[in-house]
């Protein structure tokens, strides 16, 4: 045989290279048309897309769909650490002022690149539809009490090329983490109708589009072209609405192939998801994330006007303990997380060890006697029924009464809430309004202008403990009962990828495993 000389090997080699890269994209092509469809379930029929906007979406289902169709600056990895999104790469160039590159050999789904332009205008436009519930980004991107207009200036956000520069009115030092949040994912600018601010087509930022081509369901498209695309995620998604869920209806959905996936956002409690993981774990793999979410009794503001500091202080002690009795005899303790106290451990903001002791000390002999008024207490009907016959029995001869009305009339009210990793200024906003954390007698905005005001972390973290102790010990607003577990399952092959960014799991860090 003869050989060939260096400059023909290399010449060669080049010709192996090329025709390897040909077999990989054949084979990826050919897994993309034998891979199914992933059919999930989705709690809302009709399906509504054109709710689906990053600046208004709130409930979990939607904000799973945000999630699909748009992408952030800024993402965080399965150590809930800053990781790129369409910022490649981001720089303090003071305490102010943050500079991101944005990539330029990813683009949009349809084939145009995502500009600095675009970014800068998403912001705003965000900043503009958010101000009258929160004007928080207004005041800081944009350097004005309100925009009058989608057209005004933003002097905050400077766009140059693949250059966004964001200068804030104070220093923000979690601004990196504020734009991983779902309502700063970008929308670009073709994506949006002549006035700038309704969407006109859904997607173009996120790892899927929605499929125009479809019209009889709602299906999404993977998009290859996107920083999160992966050759085995699934390649197209179709939404299956589904109302009134129950874990009967929903395994049998499982056993007749009519769903394959099923998240926290579908009509299940926390328990009853977990009962249909159960009866479906030799077919489904499973996977949980952070224990994000937190379930918590409210005080009414009439309430803690009427009821004195030691009385309310009953109520945490004799509740926390009834509730917690109640999970273990319905074995729902590995579920439902008892907990003394509301930030999960995994939060900014989380009571140290020597911190609960301390507390703990304080909690020990406390019972004064105090609680002596009838108080109303509602939990939703899904809670009655797994735990409300042993509360009754665990809490016999105080003054509770076990309430099936919504309204204003009940001191306690039950609310299942999802609590942030991170102290982002707008959850710490909600949590204030909410009673979820204690102002100690100022408004909530001098609460967060003390906040920005501290020199530095650690005293940040010190107001933020203070007003968290406030709220569930020295002058109860809430009571915290249980942290829980978020989760989705999928049918086997499909397998999930742990996830710190939703509690829906987001459909790209999915794999097809067969």
């Amino acid at each position: 045989m003869q050989s060939l000389k260096p400059g023909k090997k290399w010449i060669a080699g080049l010709g192996l290279v090329a025709l390897a890269l040909v077999g990989v994209t054949a084979y990826r092509a050919n897994f993309a048309r034998t891979q199914p469809p992933l059919l999930v379930d989705f709690p809302f029929d009709p399906i509504q897309p054109e709710s689906w906007d990053p600046t208004t979406s709130k409930v979990d289902y939607e904000v799973a769909m945000v999630q699909a169709l748009y992408s952030p600056l800024l993402e965080l990895d399965d150590n809930a650490q800053l990781k790129p999104g369409w910022a490649e790469s981001f720089t303090w160039k003071d305490t102010k002022t943050l500079r991101l590159v944005l990539r330029r050999e990813h683009r949009l789904a349809d084939g145009s690149p995502i500009t600095a332009d675009d970014a800068a205008y998403s912001l705003k436009r965000m900043a503009y539809k958010m101000q009258d519930e929160d004007a928080f980004y207004v005041e800081q991107f944009c350097l004005v009490p309100r925009l009058k207009a989608i057209d005004e200036p933003c002097p905050g956000l400077v766009a140059e090329g693949q250059i966004l520069t964001i200068r804030t009115r104070d220093p923000i030092a979690i601004l990196p983490q504020l734009l991983t949040a779902v309502e700063t994912s970008l929308v670009p600018r073709r994506a949006l109708a002549a006035d700038g601010l309704a969407l006109r087509e859904l997607g173009g930022s996120g790892p899927y589009r929605l499929d125009a081509r479809d019209p009889a369901r709602i299906s999404l498209l993977a998009n290859p072209e996107h920083f999160n695309f992966h050759s085995q995620m699934p390649q197209k998604v179709i939404l299956v609405p589904s109302v009134d869920a129950t874990p009967e209806s929903l395994a049998e959905a499982f056993q007749m192939r009519r769903i394959d996936h099923v998240a926290r956002f579908s009509a299940l409690n926390v328990f009853e998801f977990r009962l249909l993981a159960e009866r479906l774990r030799k077919n489904v793999h499973t996977t949980l994330t952070l224990p994000m979410g937190v379930g918590a009794l409210l005080f009414s503001e009439a309430a803690r006007q009427r009821l004195p500091v030691a009385a309310r202080q009953d109520l945490v002690l004799h509740l926390q303990r009834a509730v917690h009795a109640c999970l273990v005899v319905k074995q729902q303790d590995h579920v439902r997380q008892p907990t003394r106290t509301l930030i999960p451990a995994t939060g900014i903001g989380v009571l140290s060890s020597t911190e609960e002791r301390e507390m703990d000390r304080l909690r020990k002999g406390h019972l004064s006697g105090e609680l002596r008024e009838k108080v109303k207490i509602r939990f939703p009907a899904s809670i009655r029924r797994e735990l409300l016959p042993c509360l009754e029995k665990e809490v016999v001869g105080l003054p509770l009464e076990f309430s099936e009305q919504a309204g204003d009339a009940n001191d306690l009210q039950f609310k299942s809430l999802d609590l942030s990793t991170y102290e982002e200024l707008g959850t710490i906003r909600a949590m204030l309004m909410l009673g979820l954390l204690h102002a100690g007698g100022v408004s909530s905005e001098e609460w967060i202008s003390a906040y920005l005001g501290e020199p530095g972390l650690e005293p940040r973290l010190a107001r933020l403990k203070a007003a968290h102790r406030r709220s569930i010990w020295d002058d109860p607003t809430v009571i915290p009962l249980w942290h829980f577990e978020t989760g989705a399952l999928v049918r086997k092959p499909w397998m999930l990828k742990f996830s710190p960014i939703s509690i829906s799991n987001p459909f790209h860090l999915i794999r097809y495993a067969d």
